[in-house]
């Protein structure tokens, strides 16, 4: 069995979500069949709003979940509503966060991704840089670096995201 390593509890009392994973598939309960999606692990699970949650995996695809597609025995076979894709995440965990309707995520391509919840390609990006050793300056580079962080600022347009070399930036969109 595989851990979860985040999980966000709903903001409406009705829902509930449960944080094991199994197969590498998330699994969402109103009753206690599971039902999945991801080919690989889930490394993060965010409402949106109180009917529709955000799964993120290593099979680099988030994916969005309407949780009023229910029935007596659990989720129907179309809860999942939309795929997004563009973002790299195989084995790092990337960070996800959302606000308004937008989903913002980092890459192993050491980029910001973000999201609106109803398009499935990137609404823009954002490259990190790394710093070059010996002269400091910032270089196109990764050199193996990844967005490891990512948080949207509540009811704004900026956010703020973190690479695994510990650079930090806060980014707005525009």
């Amino acid at each position: 069995m595989s851990a979860a390593f985040s999980f966000l509890l709903t903001p409406s009392p009705f829902w509930l979500l449960d944080r094991r994973i199994t197969k590498h598939i998330a699994m969402i309960f109103e009753m206690p069949e599971p039902h999945g999606g991801h080919d690989k692990a889930v490394s993060y699970v965010k409402f949106l709003d109180s009917g529709t949650v955000v799964t993120a995996s290593t099979d680099n695809t988030l994916k969005l979940w309407d949780l009023n597609k229910t029935s007596s025995g659990g989720l129907s076979s179309n809860a999942c509503s939309l795929t997004f894709r563009g973002h790299t995440n195989e084995k790092n965990f990337v960070g996800l966060s959302v606000a308004d309707g937008y989903i913002a995520c980092g890459s192993e391509t050491n980029e910001v991704y973000a999201y609106h919840r109803s398009m499935p390609m990137p609404i823009t990006s954002h490259k990190f840089g790394s710093l070059d050793p010996i002269s400091g300056k910032e270089t196109d580079d990764n050199n193996g670096l990844f967005v490891s962080s990512v948080c949207w600022r509540g009811k704004s347009d900026m956010a703020v995201a973190a690479s695994s070399s510990g650079c930090i930036k806060v980014l707005q969109m525009v």
